[in-house]
Parts: structure tokens; C-alpha cells; sequence
């Protein structure tokens, strides 16, 4: 007859532990959704921005048509309407990606050995050496590498897709965000010259890696000089850690 009046107490308990973790991934939640719009955001502008550039591209072609340009001027222009079509296409699925559910850890290193043998384990490696930084993984559609500062805020170090393109856009616009955007203007060069690679900046301001080929910043490229990626890294949040008031 007493055990219900035992129990009653550890049931008080459980329920406020129950109401207390779901707080917790509620707000984790939320959390995930604001990242995935903030991603989303920055990847519809670089969309944007693609567009246009096939749009001229297109343009400058058709010109070149109607007054009879030679077939090497004709040639040349098309194979820039070509790279602005594999950039307007990386940047639809790059939005694609940001828009669709979440992932899990699993399924996005098998997807990327699926695509890229022999990228999973050597990525694996790399975040856990991040791990001292304090840059903590979240896995989605995407991998997203993020640290926090001592103020509380939640800053970008990259975004990986399961395909192997890497984004660094959003390290820029969190530099931004905070106050410091040449720290994260600074970390894009270091990545572009350890990829051999270039800085893109795009006229509504935001800036982004690419490859050697112009296309997005692959991670066979970069991820062979994964000490030198960790020390950039570092670099980052050591000028972000010196901006007052983050």
C-alpha cells in the first residue's frame, strides 16, 4: 500500500528530468534550424550571383555571334559560359542541401566514401584533431565545423557536403557578424593558397574558396594538407578570440 507514496517522488523526478531534456533539444533544435536558414541564406546569394554571371556570359556569347567573332574568341567566351554553368548548378544543390532534413554522422561519412573513397577516414581524423580547438562537428545534410567564442557566439570554420565540396562562405559572414571580418577574409586566403586555389567575391559582398579550376573548393584538395587546414583554423579563432565583445 506504501509503494505508490515511494514511488511518487522518484515519478516527480523523472518528470521534471523529462521536461528538462526536452527543453534542451528543443532548444537544440532551434538551434539547428536557424544554422540550416543561415546556410541556406548565404548559399540562395551565391545562387544568385551565379546567375547572373551566366546571364552576362550569355550575353557577351550572343554579342560575339551576331558580329561574327572568330571561332577562337567563340570558343574562349563559351568555355566561360560553360564554368558558369557548373557553378550555377554547384550552387543549386549546395541551396538544395541547405534546405533539406537532417542528417546523421553515419550517413554522411558513408555518402562521402560512396562518392570519394578514401575521404571519410581522413576527414574523420581531421575534425577529431579540431576537437582542442574547441571546433565541435554538427552533422546534417552537411558537416558543419563551428567553435564558440568566450561571449557565446556560434562562429562558422566551414561547411562540408557529403560530395565533398567545401563552403567558407559563412566563416566570412559570421567574421562580419562579430565585428572582424578580415580574420575571416584572412582565412580564406590561407585556404586558397594551401588548395591552390582563389578568393571569389561576388558583388553582394560575400566571399567564398574555389578550387583550381575555378569550380567549388573540393576536399581531396585541401584535405592532404590537413595540418596546415588545422593551423589556419587556429589562426581564426586566436584573431576572432582578440575582437572585443565576442
Amino acid at each position: 500500500m506504501s509503494a505508490p507514496y515511494v514511488f511518487m517522488p522518484l515519478m516527480a523526478l523523472a518528470l521534471m528530468v523529462g521536461w528538462w531534456i526536452g527543453s534542451k533539444l528543443a532548444g537544440a533544435r532551434v538551434e539547428v534550424l536557424e544554422e540550416r536558414l543561415k546556410l541556406a541564406v548565404d548559399q540562395e546569394r551565391y545562387v544568385q550571383y551565379a546567375r547572373i554571371e551566366l546571364e552576362k556570359q550569355a550575353l557577351e556569347l550572343r554579342a560575339q555571334i551576331t558580329a561574327g567573332a572568330s571561332n577562337e574568341t567563340l570558343a574562349a567566351t563559351s568555355a566561360k559560359v560553360g564554368v558558369a554553368i557548373n557553378e550555377l548548378s554547384t550552387a543549386n544543390n549546395a541551396l538544395a542541401v541547405a534546405l533539406t532534413d537532417q542528417n546523421s554522422e553515419p550517413q554522411f561519412y558513408a555518402q562521402l566514401e560512396q562518392r570519394l573513397p578514401g575521404q571519410a577516414d581522413k576527414l574523420k581524423a581531421f575534425v577529431a584533431s579540431l576537437r582542442p580547438l574547441g571546433v565541435e562537428p554538427r552533422f546534417e545534410k552537411s558537416l558543419f565545423l563551428r567553435w564558440r567564442t568566450t561571449g557565446g557566439k556560434t562562429l562558422s570554420a566551414g561547411t562540408i557536403e557529403p560530395t565533398g565540396s567545401i563552403w567558407l562562405l559563412k566563416t566570412v559572414t559570421d567574421a562580419r557578424a562579430a565585428g572582424n571580418q578580415s580574420a575571416g577574409e584572412r582565412y580564406l586566403e590561407t585556404i586558397a593558397r594551401l588548395a591552390n586555389g582563389s578568393v571569389k567575391r561576388s558583388e553582394n559582398g560575400s566571399s567564398d574558396v574555389r578550387g583550381p579550376d575555378g569550380r567549388s573548393l573540393r576536399l581531396p584538395s585541401l584535405i592532404e594538407f590537413a595540418p596546415a587546414w588545422k593551423d589556419a583554423i587556429s589562426a581564426l579563432i586566436s584573431d576572432m578570440s582578440r575582437q572585443v565583445n565576442i
